[in-house]
């Protein structure tokens, strides 16, 4: 993949082989287990597919013309005709289907069209959340954070496995190690749509799902995070800083407006109230949806 062969290039070498596949490790992320050949990453089942079809409901906001790609409409339309409506209300559903049933059924999506460029940004946006998950477990092993962090017994539906347990500053070290490798990638490739954006895209994403499980399971003081991870909201804030530093320039901006779109759609989320009466889903949107 792009973000091993950046690792590898910036670095003299990897000092260990990495084995990528799905498990369902229970927690909406990847764990990293050293084992006796290299670093096993293990993503939760069905979070690529999540990544993606998140990445496609978001997408129904992309249009394009002679002019170029608009990612959010200038113009307020009524709400049947609102591609925002259409992104918030597909990206709910995906959310609750993953949330509640595990079941991200793709039939959710038919019906409805795409600009083109729609399904290439969406392709894209999915890739760089993927690309950022892959750097931030290897920044784990580059750091020496396997080595010294505490094993602990992760309880999965296949029985348990052994992961390490990490700090957050451990979090945070591995968050800017990979952000690091995907801005280096980005300034030597050519690419339309870069890999930058995937660590502020997938905190996003997650971002999404916190909201949503907040609202749909009626627990109003339920913390925006994980019990193994710093403050969703910080590692975004820390992300956007660090992009700040080191984009000086639109034409490096405009590699991220993807993620500007995923950003209005999680805000939309967190601003509509969402009710789910026998299998029905509505959502009510806030005012300024355009």
């Amino acid at each position: 993949m792009k973000v091993v062969e950046a690792a590898k290039k910036y670095m003299s070498r990897l000092p260990f082989d990495i084995y990528i596949n799905e498990y369902p490790t229970g927690d909406f992320n990847a764990i990293s287990i050293p084992t006796g050949n290299g670093i096993l990453c293990l993503f939760h089942t069905g979070l690529l597919r999540l990544l993606y079809l998140v990445s496609l409901s978001s997408a129904y906001m992309v249009s394009s013309s002679e002019e170029g790609i608009t990612y959010i409409d200038p113009v307020k339309r009524p709400r049947e005709e609102s591609r925002e409506y259409l992104s918030l209300c597909m990206t709910t559903q995906l959310i609750i289907d993953y949330l509640l049933h595990r079941n991200l059924n793709a039939r959710v999506l038919q019906g409805y069209h795409h600009d083109t460029w729609g399904l290439i940004v969406a392709w894209s946006l999915s890739y760089s959340m993927k690309a950022f998950v892959i750097a931030h477990e290897i920044g784990h092993a580059i750091l020496g954070h396997l080595q010294k962090g505490k094993t602990r017994r992760i309880p999965t539906s296949r029985g348990p496995i052994t992961g390490i347990s990490q700090s957050h500053k451990d979090e945070y070290e591995a968050d800017l190690w990979a952000q690091s490798i995907l801005l280096k990638s980005d300034k030597k490739g050519k690419a339309l749509f870069g890999l930058s954006g995937g660590g502020l895209s997938f905190l996003i994403v997650y971002l999404m799902i916190l909201h949503i499980r907040k609202k749909i399971m009626k627990y109003p003081d339920l913390p925006l995070s994980s019990t193994t991870h710093p403050s969703t909201t910080d590692r975004i804030k820390a992300l956007d800083t660090y992009l700040e530093s080191h984009y000086k320039d639109n034409s490096e901006n405009e590699l991220l407006a993807p993620t500007a779109m995923l950003w209005r759609v999680q805000d939309l989320i967190a601003r509509s109230e969402i009710q789910i009466t026998h299998d029905y889903l509505k959502v009510y949107p806030p005012d300024d949806i355009r």
